[in-house]
């Protein structure tokens, strides 16, 4: 499935600064969608090397399998807090 970027992608590090992607440490990106069970997407999992051509196909599988179960997370949290 193809998405479609409406808006800038921002990535956070682990303080919540924003790093650019044109930095001069960033070489590598692989980006992938956290979609909902509904479709929408809820946000991105981005991650970022210093070294050029780090992330192959089988880092994109597995980002996109972390990133269903992100989706999969914040849906219980949601549920949880519904019914609390």
């Amino acid at each position: 499935m193809e998405y479609e970027l409406l808006g800038p992608l921002r990535v956070l590090d682990g303080d919540g600064a924003e790093v650019p992607l044109s930095a001069p440490n960033v070489r590598s990106v692989l980006a992938v969608p956290v979609v909902s069970q509904l479709g929408h997407v809820e946000g991105a999992l981005v991650l970022v090397d210093d070294r050029p051509g780090v992330f192959d196909a089988r880092d994109e599988e597995l980002a996109i399998v972390a990133a269903k179960h992100s989706a999969t997370a914040r849906e219980y949290c949601r549920l949880y807090q519904e019914a609390k």
